[in-house]
């Protein structure tokens, strides 16, 4: 549900899906039944920014945003710059299963800030950040001259499933408000 940007602006406080006092179910009903089938599917394809949906109050959202090693963004201040991690195959190689789970968090609670503060993607062509983001990406090492293998954990299938079971659960965590800081892709 939108949390952040989504229900900042008063067109979209007045509408029920940004109702907290409702149940998710009811607000994802309200909210999908005010979109017409082209902005529906906007908003379920990963590979364009969606865009604004403004009689609703719904910002822009890019669902492309890669974060293997820590999000991908650019500052948003001097002193305001995202953490980023070793490659995951450093992280993996310290078989520290609770290290796996705080990249996560730290990468979630990096990906919400920078959602609700309209930070940028890195990139030629910058885009919003969102809070779907691209990790972790849990593909063994199969051959490494493969050209991604630095995004890839270990050729171990255990440890790259705990690696990528704790990064995930990192990502997908409920704050304080219950809400879903960030989405895994």
């Amino acid at each position: 549900l939108p949390s952040g940007r989504g229900c900042q602006n008063a067109t979209a406080r007045a509408l029920p899906y940004c109702d907290a006092s409702l149940s998710t179910e009811d607000r994802l009903e309200d909210l999908a039944s005010r979109l017409n089938v082209d902005e529906l599917a906007a908003r379920i394809s990963s590979n364009v920014v969606s865009p604004a949906v403004p009689r609703l109050g719904l910002p822009a959202q890019n669902y492309r945003v890669e974060a293997v090693h820590g999000l991908q963004a650019r500052c948003l201040a001097e002193d305001a710059c995202p953490t980023y991690f070793p490659i995951p195959q450093g992280v993996a190689a310290t078989f520290d299963r609770d290290s796996f789970e705080a990249v996560g968090a730290v990468t979630a609670a990096e990906a919400r800030t920078w959602t609700n503060a309209n930070g940028l993607a890195k990139g030629d062509d910058p885009k919003p950040v969102g809070p779907s983001i691209r990790a972790p990406m849990i593909n063994l090492i199969r051959d490494p001259r493969w050209g991604r293998a630095d995004e890839a954990p270990t050729e171990d299938p255990l440890l790259a499933g705990e690696f990528g079971a704790g990064v995930t659960k990192g990502i997908q965590q409920i704050d304080a408000a219950g809400c879903l800081l960030a989405t895994a892709e």
